[in-house]
C-alpha cells in the first residue's frame, strides 16, 4: 500500500487515453446535470473531441458500471445524469459553480426544457443549496 500512496495522482489530459476521455464525458454530464446522447456528442465536438457513436456508447456503459453515470428515460429521450459529484478531471479555465448555476437557471426558465428540468428534480432530490438559492423565484 505504501507504494500506491507515493504515486503521482496527477497526469496531463490526453485525447488518446480512453480513460481520460471517459472522465471528460462524466464531467460534461456532471456540469449540465442531465444530457441527451446527441448533446454529449455536441459538447465533445465543441471541445474538438471526435468520437464514434459506438465508442461513446461504450464509454457511457462503462461509466454506468462504475456508478458514475445513470440514465433515465422520459418520453422518447434518454437523459444521462451524474450520480457522483467526485471530480475526475479538472478543466482549469472553467468556473464549475457559475456554469452549473447558469445551466440550471436556463432549464428552470425555459419552456422547452421542462422535461429535462423534471428529470433533474427527480434524480437530484437534494439540490445544491447554492443552486437552489439562485433559482429562488424562478417560474417553473
Amino acid at each position: 500500500m505504501e507504494c500506491l500512496s507515493d504515486l503521482d495522482k496527477t497526469e496531463a489530459f490526453s485525447l488518446s487515453n480512453n480513460g481520460h476521455v471517459a472522465f471528460l464525458v462524466f464531467e460534461i454530464i456532471k456540469l449540465y446535470r442531465a444530457l441527451k446522447f446527441g448533446e454529449i456528442e455536441k459538447y465533445l465536438s465543441s471541445l474538438n473531441v471526435s468520437l464514434q457513436r459506438d465508442k461513446l456508447r461504450r464509454m457511457l456503459f462503462l461509466l454506468e458500471k462504475l456508478s458514475l453515470v445513470k440514465s433515465v428515460k422520459r418520453g422518447h429521450q434518454d437523459y444521462y445524469w451524474a450520480c457522483s459529484e467526485v471530480g475526475k478531471i479538472s478543466l482549469a479555465k472553467l468556473d464549475y459553480s457559475k456554469a452549473k448555476v447558469a445551466a440550471m437557471q436556463f432549464y428552470a426558465l425555459s419552456d422547452s426544457e421542462k422535461q429535462r428540468f423534471e428529470v433533474i428534480k427527480t434524480v437530484y432530490p437534494n439540490p445544491n443549496p447554492e443552486t437552489s438559492a439562485k433559482l429562488e423565484g424562478a417560474v417553473i
